[in-house]
């Protein structure tokens, strides 16, 4: 070898490991740019698995609150049936109660139709019983008679009352 082939060649080996440094840094550039975009690929999706998991659980706690209110509505809803079923059992008692005060009413008109048709019967016996028991005076009148044979006259007047009063007895 000669010195300018040693020349040329360390030249060449010099620009071969120049060549050589500028490709392990740009290879080593290329690595980090890469590494870079797999870091940031990598960190945006975290932070989309993150965003996800943010809205499935305020999904979620949506749900929960579905859940409870679910729960109070149907709990509420419970308790208008029982509600309900009070008042229907009341109504049917009321409704018991009602017939059965209908019924009461009407025994008691029956009773007292019964009681005042009786009434009629003893009042009526007890007015016979009394013109039967009592017989009533009759009231005579005596008028002077002012004609002029009148005297005459009121005597037989006065027999016939007394007869008529001794005949009644």
């Amino acid at each position: 070898m000669s010195i300018t082939e040693g020349a040329k060649s360390d030249l060449t080996l010099d620009q071969f490991n120049e060549i050589d440094r500028r490709t392990r840094f740009q290879a080593a550039q290329r690595e980090e740019d890469d590494q870079k975009t797999l870091l940031a690929f990598y960190r945006d999706r975290l932070q989309n698995f993150d965003r996800e998991r943010e809205e499935w659980l305020q999904k979620l706690e949506q749900l929960g609150a579905t859940k409870k209110e679910t729960q109070h509505e149907a709990a509420e809803l419970q308790r208008k049936r029982e509600e309900v079923a009070e008042l229907q059992r009341s109504i049917s008692e009321a409704k018991i109660s009602l017939h059965n005060e209908r019924e009461q009413k009407l025994k008691l008109l029956r009773e007292n139709d019964s009681l005042k048709i009786t009434e009629l019967e003893n009042r009526k016996k007890i007015y016979e019983l009394m013109v039967l028991n009592d017989p009533r005076e009759k009231e005579n009148a005596f008028y002077k008679d002012l004609r002029p044979d009148a005297k005459n006259q009121t005597k037989n007047d006065l027999s016939i009352q007394l007869n008529k009063r001794s005949n009644n007895t």
